[in-house]
């Protein structure tokens, strides 16, 4: 049997620009939360070095850039039903009055408890943003530009990584830290007009306000009877309402199985390739390597990178595809990262770099561009589309906790590792695992562009092979 796309009877035109101004200023939160990921590139030599108002050890300094994954490690399970429980707009606000408690406590603090305190809460600020955004998105989004928008809670939160690498360079480290203090704010004002998704008010009995809410995003003249009936009737068979669905029933499911599978690679995948500790130590890197650009301007190429490698995503993801995307990113990455230890290998045994000196922030230019056009962007997407309304919560809890427990070892340990066994072949390792995502994705995720999340279900059951070839999960 074939899988066949059921085209909507309307051909008037959905307006698509409120959906795109919702989740540009949605993903604004997301951009604070990059600050706070990319601060300790520049505020960590800062603090370690002899003018710090509170001078720091080398393990000081990595808990307070790894307490922040770890936090979010244990808090996702229960965070994951916030939207839920209260609202999403309720969430937002939540986790920008966090970000506001953490920047005014790193603004005022004298000593290294009132940092660890303060990354702290932005742990938790953190595993806001990466379930409230994705799902406030998700849910405003037609089929057709769901990719698009998806890309965004990355491409902002990248931005943010790159210019926290910016201000961190160009300015005073009490002068970063107000800039961050406004961001939340700005986030607040913005958020204030934006109405609460249509889901969730039909899911909370507010019929009416969902109509003005789905009006509101579909523009004012298009017809959302058809649309609006739809939602609500999947409410009413209650097909998303639990966000538990009993275990026998999980394992009796093949495209809940193939789902989940493909949900935890991917976000092993996200982690593995060592973008968290190679973003937190990006200036220290190329101190390290003792290439001839300066290590605060390379860690501005590779942060603007990051913001480029975004801007094309946006654009390929609803053209080029999930999968082919998943699978170029991978495999660029995995060159990348072994030419990074290919350099770190040469200087290592002594043999004459200063010809390649290049070739540090150019392997990692290119491994940021290529994880932000597919690996970067993909896992918070593609959780939204393969895995069924029963279980979303449940697999963002396991998928999100995954991704932030494998950052936090990175973050903590990294430096250890590459002690114990040397730069070069830590990066060798993170090379490796690329590759071995990339082979999961080729034989275990269908391309989902254009499908609506039934096709995607049935996908996954093995029951389109005409049009996706892929691969049953071996017997364990």
């Amino acid at each position: 049997m074939s899988c066949v796309k059921v085209q909507p009877p309307e051909t008037q035109t959905v307006s698509r620009a409120p959906q795109f101004t919702a989740a540009f200023i949605v993903n604004l939160i997301a951009f604070t939360s990059g600050f706070s990921t990319g601060w300790p590139a520049t505020a960590i030599p800062y603090l370690e070095g002899p003018e710090s108002p509170i001078p720091l050890t080398p393990d000081q300094s990595s808990w307070i850039i790894s307490l922040l994954c770890l936090v979010a490690a244990f808090t996702t399970p229960f965070a994951a039903f916030l939207p839920d429980k209260i609202g999403r707009k309720k969430t937002g606000y939540l986790v920008a009055v966090s970000h506001l408690i953490c920047w005014t406590l790193i603004t005022l603090a004298t000593n290294v408890i009132m940092l660890y305190i303060a990354r702290t809460f932005s742990g938790l600020c953190s595993v806001g943003v990466f379930i409230f955004a994705p799902t406030y998105v998700v849910e405003i989004a037609v089929d057709q530009i769901r990719g698009t928008l998806g890309t965004f809670v990355i491409a902002l939160c990248n931005s943010g990584i790159a210019l926290s690498y910016v201000i961190g360079w160009l300015l005073t480290y009490e002068q970063v830290c107000y800039v961050n203090l406004c961001l939340p704010v700005i986030f607040i004002l913005l958020f204030y007009w934006l109405p609460e998704t249509p889901k969730y008010l039909i899911y909370s009995g507010k019929f009416e306000e969902a109509k003005k809410s789905l009006q509101w995003f579909r523009g004012r003249s298009y017809d959302i009877t058809a649309e609006y009936n739809q939602i609500k009737a999947s409410f009413d068979n209650n097909e998303p309402r639990a966000p538990l669905v009993p275990l026998k029933e999980i394992f009796a499911s093949k495209s809940i199985l193939r789902g989940l599978f493909i949900v935890l690679v991917l976000a092993a995948n996200h982690q593995l390739c060592g973008i968290y500790p190679v973003l937190s130590y990006t200036v220290t890197i190329f101190r390290e390597s003792g290439s001839d650009i300066s290590p605060n301007l390379s860690s501005v190429i590779v942060g603007s990178l990051l913001v480029v490698g975004n801007v094309t995503a946006s654009f390929l993801i609803d053209r080029a595809g999930r999968r082919r995307l998943l699978i170029i990113s991978d495999s660029i990455m995995s060159v990348s990262l072994m030419c990074i230890g290919v350099y770190f290998y040469l200087k290592s045994i002594g043999a004459d770099v200063s010809s390649i000196g290049w070739l540090p922030v150019t392997s990692l230019s290119i491994f940021v561009v290529a994880l932000s056009i597919g690996v970067g962007p993909m896992l918070y997407l593609v959780i939204s589309e393969i895995i069924p309304p029963q279980i979303k919560y449940v697999a963002n809890a396991m998928a999100l906790t995954l991704v932030w427990f494998i950052a936090f070892l990175g973050a903590k340990f990294f430096n250890n590792l590459a002690d114990l066994i040397g730069v070069h072949s830590t990066f060798w390792i993170f090379s490796l695992c690329c590759l071995l995502g990339m082979l999961v994705i080729i034989f275990q995720l269908p391309e989902t562009k254009g499908k609506s999340l039934k096709e995607i279900e049935r996908l996954l059951e093995g029951k389109c092979k005409k049009q996706e070839k892929i691969h049953d999960l071996p017997n364990v």
